[in-house]
């Protein structure tokens, strides 16, 4: 049989029933006892249901339960591929399973019906064109977009390929961000590539698509510093050590920024970071950082509040004489509060206001009567009457020894109750007044009294102490009297002893008060202070006054 392999040989097998080949026409069958045979092999070679030899066709064969190819010569085909169709070892037809074919090194999937799988996934392995499993490299599914197949077949997940990240199943990340616990968060842009030295909302990728983190980063787009949170947000309105970050995070250099958790203004400089110990366009800014002024109103008033956190009516006012700042502020310092002997404070700038008016001469005389002695403080109460006194003399016993009859004298010298509270509208003192005479029960007992304002008490030593508000010798020879005031039982009670005063004290038991107000200068310079009590229990408000000053000399002290 010219042109066909047969494996056995066609003639017959003496003394036995063995099949033979016989040719009809172009055709070959194969006899045995006379019969042709169907439906089955004969060695490599198959008698279809006619008895014809199968050759260039498909044939299935039930008995195998599988299709086999038959080449030209007869025999069937194996481990080879007809078409999409691959046939193993044996010729069976290749279905539902993976086979490798080594001419073109690659393994192919084979589905249920035998034809070779192409753009789909098995599994986690993807066939490509042409059947081929994909590995090293990327594969694009319109069904599933971009994957990255490993070396093994098997597609990539929850790790980096160059600038892409495959997620989990292998699906190539884009518009979106990616956690990998190697390397944190990062954002992946539309084409799948990581981001890297920009923003992305309220996070920054630097390089290599890293999220920044607890950590400085500089962005030339913005030129601008930004500090990043532990979260990866940038930082805003807030501290980062000396730096402060302002609205959507810039870092503040060269400008003003006010800070509501500390109450104060701060400079930043050209570095960003804060000024301190320093002047800045005429502003002084404390160790900490802040203006001086809003740091010491801000402790100022919090020691106000707890030391005066007592019963009764209480007030203060602060300025700093020093030059360091041009701080001034206080806490109802407008509000007119019992006054006891610290108006006398005023009476003795009414009498030099008239002085300086060429109204009185301090060298005048004043003999003693018996109707101007009035008890209380003082000394001339126990003096000779007729004691010959000059009104300077009169007007150093009013602070000296706080002198009841020496006040009443100068009042009545001023011209009465009327005239005087004229002098001190005409001082600029609009609310403090005298409503009576000093140790004047009745007209105590008729609600009456003499009241002054914490602001009014430290204008005047403000003025004084810049020989502004008379003249300038009228100023110092009133500066020189109050220099001699021994009392040291309330603003000076916890204060150094070298501290220089010069100050007017007041009090009255039987109102709760116990008032101070003058001006104080220490190595640092020189500040005013005015406290104001009225009401409540009177030896608590002595306690709480010289608590209080002596934070107020604290404070002053650090600036």
């Amino acid at each position: 049989m010219a042109g066909l392999a047969f494996s056995i040989d066609p003639s017959p097998v003496e003394g036995a029933s063995t099949p033979t080949w016989q040719q009809l026409g172009t055709e070959w069958v194969a006899k045995k006892d006379g019969q042709i045979l169907t439906d089955q092999w004969l060695g490599s070679y198959y008698l279809k249901h006619d008895g014809i030899m199968a050759h260039n066709e498909w044939i299935w064969d039930s008995n195998y339960n599988s299709w086999f190819y038959i080449n030209e010569d007869g025999s069937y085909a194996h481990d080879t591929w007809k078409g999409a169709y691959y046939l193993k070892d044996w010729g069976y037809m290749a279905h539902n399973e993976w086979i490798w074919d080594s001419n073109y090194n690659s393994w192919f999937y084979i589905n249920k019906d035998g034809s070779y799988a192409y753009d789909t996934w098995k599994g986690a392995y993807y066939l490509k064109d042409w059947g081929y499993m994909a590995h090293n490299e990327w594969v694009y599914n319109a069904n599933t977009g971009w994957h990255y197949i490993n070396q093994d077949g098997q597609y990539v997940q929850n790790q980096w390929v160059g600038a892409y990240y495959l997620k989990d199943w292998g699906y190539m990340a884009h518009n979106e961000w990616v956690y990998n616990a190697n390397t944190g968060w990062h954002y992946i842009n539309q084409d799948g590539q990581y981001v890297q030295n920009q923003w992305v909302g309220a996070y920054y990728l630097k390089d290599w698509g890293y999220m920044a983190h607890n950590e400085w980063i500089w962005d030339s787009k913005y030129n601008s510093w930004f500090y990043i949170n532990e979260d990866g947000s940038y930082a805003y309105d807030t501290w980062k050590g000396a730096y402060y970050l302002k609205d959507w995070g810039y870092m503040a250099h060269n400008e003003w920024i006010w800070d509501s958790n500390y109450n104060s203004w701060f400079y930043l400089k050209a570095d960003g970071s804060y000024a301190h110990h320093e002047w800045i366009n005429g502003y002084y800014l404390a160790s900490d950082g802040q203006l001086s002024e809003a740091r010491a109103n801000q402790e100022i008033l919090a020691s106000f509040n707890q030391q005066f956190n007592i019963s009764g009516n209480h007030a203060y006012y602060y300025q700093d004489l020093s030059g360091k700042t041009s701080e001034a502020f206080g806490a109802n310092q407008d509000t007119p509060i019992r006054s006891a002997s610290i108006i006398k404070l005023m009476i003795l700038a009414a009498l030099y206001q008239e002085v300086a008016d060429g109204q009185i001469d301090l060298t005048d005389s004043y003999y003693l009567k018996a109707e101007d002695i009035v008890g209380g403080t003082g000394q001339l109460q126990y003096q000779t009457l007729g004691t010959r006194y000059s009104y300077y003399d009169l007007a150093y016993q009013m602070i000296y020894s706080s002198d009841n009859t020496a006040s009443n004298v100068i009042i009545d010298k001023l011209g009465g109750l009327a005239k005087t509270n004229q002098l001190f509208k005409q001082l600029g003192f609009k609310k403090s007044n005298l409503q009576r005479k000093f140790v004047d029960t009745n007209a105590l007992y008729q609600g009456l009294d003499n009241y002054v304002t914490a602001f009014e008490l430290a204008d005047l030593l403000s003025r004084l102490y810049q020989h502004q508000l008379v003249t300038p010798a009228s100023d110092r020879a009133m500066l020189a009297i109050l220099k001699e005031n021994p009392n040291r039982d309330i603003i000076l009670k916890k204060l150094p002893r070298n501290i220089t005063s010069y100050h007017k004290t007041g009090n009255y038991s039987n109102y709760g008060t116990w008032n101070d107000a003058g001006i104080f200068v220490t190595d640092k310079g020189a500040f005013i202070l005015v406290s104001l009590t009225s009401g409540g229990q009177f030896q608590q408000k002595k306690t709480a006054t010289a608590n209080f000053a002596y934070d107020v000399y604290r404070v002053f002290q650090q600036q």
